[in-house]
């Protein structure tokens, strides 16, 4: 009894805040939180088609370095509730006007859809005579029907209650798709078979033209075989370290391994900078101020400006390296010459 009782004074005595905050009703946070909903919606549309823009475009300019890796886009962005978390679906109707159907909210202005009639706003109810499924299916009957395609698309839209016919030519671009992760780190990579790009790096780069050139960059790496490459050395490092293991009797397996992993690092590195500034000017972006972004990203990360460099080369050589690619380019550009970028003669 004499614990319970102490038990219970503690309880009572228990420290509490002095000041009067406010005290805000689960009905007013509601509204608030169905506002944010919205804001997130908006901003991570904006983000998509940021992009799908750029990156659409450097897929398709480097279509022809990508051999057989290939596939077909239509250069838009179309969006329903069942694309996001079931608690957004009246936040994804206020702010793209759409439920369970695909509504366009983006097209791209450099593919050939964009003289095709299809208009920002329009619901895609059926493609090739084959209705467009409700909510997520859609969005992957909408994939499917464009990576197969291997003529022009027949499409009905809803426009405002009206059914449209409409003819839409897709597009061939490399087949690594560009995917983007929620994480403040200003970073991108590629692993062989797709793009990543940090929303770090999104806010980092200042203009298109700077995206152009990351993207442009993990392009590269996958057109390059860098990831394939970097593997074998990583199996030689650890066969190496086996060979070690049975020499000393100490385990070097793991340690060779590594080594392997950084062998050509920095090469691999400043080939898919110097080609994938050509990506970004076939493109079409202007790559003559582009190399500013190194001196931005070594004030920014002072470490990276060492001349040694780590895994990658000093941003003050890819600043130099990619000012020369330019010069390269433009050299090309005033003969005549082709843009593409030089292969080491075997």
């Amino acid at each position: 009894m004499f614990r319970l009782i102490s038990l219970s004074l503690l309880f009572v005595m228990a420290c509490t805040p002095a000041s009067r905050f406010p005290t805000i009703s689960d009905a007013a946070a509601g509204k608030e939180a169905e506002k944010q909903r919205e804001l997130v919606i908006e901003q991570t549309l904006k983000r998509q088609n940021r992009v799908l823009q750029v990156g659409q475009a450097i897929l398709r300019a480097g279509a022809e370095r990508c051999g057989d890796t290939v596939t077909q886009a239509l250069g838009i962005n179309a969006t329903n509730a069942g694309l996001w978390p079931k608690d957004y679906k009246s936040a994804v109707k206020t702010v793209t006007g759409t439920g369970s159907r695909l509504k366009v909210g983006f097209i791209h202005r450099e593919f050939p859809v964009h003289k095709s009639g299809l208009k920002i706003g329009d619901t895609i109810t059926s493609i090739n005579e084959q209705p467009v499924p409700d909510d997520q299916k859609g969005a992957e009957f909408l994939k499917n029907a464009i990576q197969s395609a291997t003529g022009p698309l027949s499409m009905v839209i809803d426009r405002n209650g009206m059914k449209i016919p409409l003819i839409v030519k897709t597009d061939t671009i490399c087949d690594y798709p560009i995917a983007i992760a929620t994480d403040d780190a200003v970073n991108a990579f590629a692993d062989g078979s797709s793009i990543t790009i940090t929303t770090g790096m999104l806010r980092f780069v200042e203009t298109d033209d700077e995206l152009a050139l990351i993207i442009g960059h993990e392009l590269a790496h996958n057109t390059e075989s860098h990831t394939a490459m970097k593997a074998g050395n990583t199996f030689l490092g650890g066969l190496a370290g086996i060979g070690l293991t049975l020499l000393t009797g100490q385990n070097m397996m793991q340690a060779g391994m590594n080594l392997g992993a950084g062998i050509g690092s920095q090469d691999f590195e400043s080939e898919a900078d110097y080609v994938g500034v050509y990506f970004a000017a076939r493109a079409g972006y202007d790559v003559k101020e582009s190399a500013k972004l190194w001196r931005r990203m070594g004030a920014a990360h002072p470490q990276a400006i060492h001349l040694a460099g780590s895994t990658h080369p000093s941003s003050a050589k890819r600043f130099l390296a990619i000012e020369q690619t330019v010069e390269e380019i433009q050299t090309k550009k005033a003969t005549g010459k082709p843009i593409e970028p030089d292969d080491r003669e075997n």
